[in-house]
């Protein structure tokens, strides 16, 4: 499932993905939620082409649709999303500039703060979800197997997105997170990593140094967040059609049934402009300014697409820029022979609540038995985005077979960063983490 809303309470149409080789007519329903996007992938989670067809099929027609409609047709757009592997490429960011869309990435580990949708909205979903899916097996007693057929989702998730995408949630998930209105007090300044913090200012005290445009706005320390002087905030119907930006929030972490990416895409229903109620505006210099979010998009274009310039994400001196030129790392065929300790593999765990979700982590071999063929492994998780650097995870330790192995990797370069080791492969590496 793929969702997004905007920060008045607009919900786009649900975005299906099945696992397949291509949409079949009798997995859609003519009962489905008006507007609502099928696609399928080989392995049923999102990937960068379905993001794409999504981008240009579905969001870019609804906001041209909203510019035509308020004959503002160069009113900028604002694209908050997660930064998953699949939301971020070349041509993604072209897309972006054609259509005068300013894409921002929520800053990485920070989702359980910063994602309007997780906070209030997937939550409740997932209830009325539940609550269907009961009454279809009491329905379907005496009846067979109470198979729930992908068609019979396609109608259950058309009544369910009518009644449990509430306004209301998702107003309150913008506003929990801090972001509308923007609330640059959200989180206090004691519930960040001190040593991180003093890197952080140090870095950002830099930067406003040299940019006399900017000014330092320090955190009072008796600030109450029950109390906030909201006057500063006051914003009304004038002043919000007049800002320069759009605000919409973009997730995939629905887990009603498994996402993906393809080139097979359609649309059931009705024409978007049915739905396409007001969003709330946004400005973005209030964004720009408090790193809430990371930012991966474009400050400048000349004439040439090497002018993008890509903003640093979670810590700010990471340099954690996406740098789209990395190619893939090259996966070598698993040979028992060369499996040893510190050699780094690509493992394939299955998890999930029915035990059938693959998983793909990097993982370093920290012992082998020779006798009965377990091999101890420790895990890592990917420190940026493109998926060239990682950690290792304390106590993070599996024995798997052989046959669990999807690829040897290829030796990485080590170094400390943020009192981390980091682990630097020569590409990235196409992991699923949880």
């Amino acid at each position: 499932m793929f969702n997004c809303s905007g920060t008045n309470g607009t919900t786009l149409p649900p975005f299906i993905i099945f696992k397949g080789k291509g949409v079949q007519a009798r997995w859609t329903s003519d009962k489905s939620y008006p507007g609502t996007l099928y696609a399928v992938s080989n392995n049923g989670w999102m990937e960068e082409t379905l993001f794409y067809n999504w981008l240009n099929t579905m969001f870019v027609d609804y906001i041209n649709a909203l510019r035509k409609e308020r004959n503002m047709e160069q009113q900028k757009v604002v694209l908050l999303f997660d930064g998953h592997c699949s939301h971020s490429s070349l041509r993604i960011v072209q897309l972006a500039i054609q259509n005068n869309i300013i894409l921002v990435r929520f800053t990485s580990h920070l989702t359980d703060r910063l994602q309007p949708l997780d906070k209030c909205v997937f939550g409740p979903l997932k209830t009325a979800w539940n609550r269907l899916l009961i009454q279809f097996g009491k329905d379907m007693i005496g009846k067979g197997a109470g198979h729930l057929t992908k068609g019979m989702f396609s109608e259950m998730l058309g009544k369910l997105w009518s009644n449990a995408m509430n306004p209301s949630n998702i107003i309150s998930g913008f506003s929990t997170t801090g972001l509308f209105l923007f609330d640059k007090y959200k989180f206090p300044v004691n519930e960040f990593d001190p040593v991180d913090l003093e890197e952080y200012l140090k870095c950002k005290a830099n930067e406003d140094s040299n940019d006399p445009t900017v000014s330092t706005i320090e955190q009072p320390n008796n600030i109450q967040h029950n109390s906030l002087d909201m006057h500063a905030y006051e914003v009304n119907n004038n002043q919000c059609f007049e800002q320069s930006f759009t605000a919409a929030v973009v997730e995939d972490q629905i887990s009603l049934e498994p996402s993906t990416s393809s080139d097979n895409i359609s649309i059931g229903g009705s024409n978007l402009k049915e739905k396409s109620n007001q969003i709330s505006w946004l400005t973005w210099e209030t964004l720009k300014g408090y790193k809430v979010v990371e930012n991966i998009v474009v400050e400048q274009l000349v004439d040439d697409i090497d002018d993008v310039v890509y903003h640093s994400s979670e810590d700010d001196c990471n340099d954690n820029s996406l740098d789209l030129s990395i190619e893939e790392v090259i996966y070598n065929t698993p040979i028992w022979s060369q499996i040893k300790p510190e050699v780094f593999l690509l493992v394939d765990f299955i998890g999930g609540n029915r035990k059938k979700q693959h998983f793909k982590y990097v993982c370093l071999v920290k012992r082998v038995d020779e006798d009965d063929g377990d091999i101890l492994v420790q895990g890592l998780k990917k420190y940026n985005e493109i998926g060239t650097d990682f950690y290792i995870v304390e106590n993070d330790l599996s024995d798997i077979t052989v046959e669990m192995i999807l690829a040897m990797l290829p030796t990485p370069t080590e170094h400390q960063k943020n009192r981390k080791t980091i682990y630097t492969f020569p590409g990235y590496i196409n992991v699923n983490e949880k």
